[in-house]
């Protein structure tokens, strides 16, 4: 499962281009997420809340696809039937999660 969660401080991070030490090369790692979403969403505002909970769910999407590109193994096991990598989101404010398509 890989879970991503509204309210994500590294997302606001990587939504606002922030340097901060060690944190600057994770925060790189968003980035991908970042500009999808804001190719899809032109003219929304970065900073709001709804474009990071976007970015947030976007990562956890492309973190799937990178896991089974990186994974030869898990890929199989995916491909078989065997495993099956889910993503979701947890609702910070309702404590639910949402388990994405």
């Amino acid at each position: 499962l890989v879970m991503g969660h509204t309210g994500c401080g590294a997302v606001a991070g990587a939504c606002k281009g922030v340097k901060l030490g060690n944190l600057t090369a994770l925060l790189k790692e968003i980035q991908p997420a970042v500009q999808g979403v804001h190719h899809a969403h032109a003219g929304q505002d970065p900073a709001s809340a709804l474009f990071q909970d976007e970015v947030a769910e976007e990562n956890v999407r492309r973190t799937i696809a990178d896991i089974r590109k990186r994974s030869s193994v898990i890929r199989d096991l995916v491909d078989a039937g065997k495993v099956r990598i889910a993503g979701a989101m947890y609702d910070l404010a309702t404590g639910q999660v949402r388990f994405l398509d």
